[in-house]
């Protein structure tokens, strides 16, 4: 409808000036935006500015991870599937189903998220993010990027959204006026997540994944994706 149009045409420029609120600047002078939603800027983005360095990084001596011991499975919160927290995300395949810790304010800070992964891993939290690799990862980079044998970014896909681009939602939502924001904020409960690709890199400060244990063919890899 015409009233529908002039709606996604409004919010569409009020993006384009909120990207100037959201970018950030980088040591050369030069302004860029992120790669989350409306330009939010993210961990992938840190990671690969070259800013910081994911939690992965460690992973880089393969002789010490073919000495560590693999970690014990452990039992699902249904009481019938079987997980195993990954030791090497090098060993991550398409169509892995994978999960985290889950985490509610994740971005908000690397160090609550890592903490966070951390009290996943000692069994203290026992409720889960779940996503599906897209891609097998091949290696990580010196910045500790997950990355395909092309060289190009790992990739999954989940349903789910982060502090940061929540508010940029509704922000982009309401237009920039704060009077919408109630309706914007209401129209957003309703629908909170996205299923969308997302880079492997973006839960760099979330070291433990998990993956379930399931037998898996090359055939049912291809299907799942």
């Amino acid at each position: 409808s015409g009233g529908g149009d002039a709606w996604r045409g409004s919010a569409a420029l009020a993006m384009a000036k909120c990207d100037l609120d959201i970018s950030t600047d980088q040591p050369d002078g030069i302004i860029r935006t992120g790669s989350g939603y409306g330009g939010v800027w993210t961990a992938k983005d840190d990671f690969e500015s070259r800013r910081r360095r994911t939690k992965w990084c460690q992973q880089e001596s393969v002789v010490h991870l073919k000495r560590k011991a693999e970690p014990l499975p452990r039992l699902y919160v249904d009481n019938r599937t079987i997980i195993r927290e990954v030791v090497n995300v090098c060993d991550l395949r398409r169509g892995d189903h994978c999960m985290i810790a889950i985490n509610l304010v994740r971005c908000v800070s690397p160090t609550l998220d890592y903490l966070v992964s951390v009290l996943g891993s000692l069994e203290v939290i026992y409720f889960y993010h779940h996503f599906i690799m897209v891609d097998d990862v091949a290696y990580v980079d010196e910045q500790g990027i997950p990355r395909t044998e092309s060289g190009s970014l790992a990739e999954l896909v989940e349903y789910a959204n982060t502090i940061p681009e929540a508010l940029m939602e509704v922000k982009i939502q309401s237009l920039g006026s704060w009077r919408r924001w109630p309706m914007a904020a209401a129209r957003f409960l309703l629908d909170k997540s996205r299923c969308q690709r997302s880079a492997l890199a973006d839960y760099g400060d979330t070291k433990h994944l998990y993956r379930v244990v399931e037998s898996v063919t090359t055939e049912d890899r291809q299907r799942i994706v």
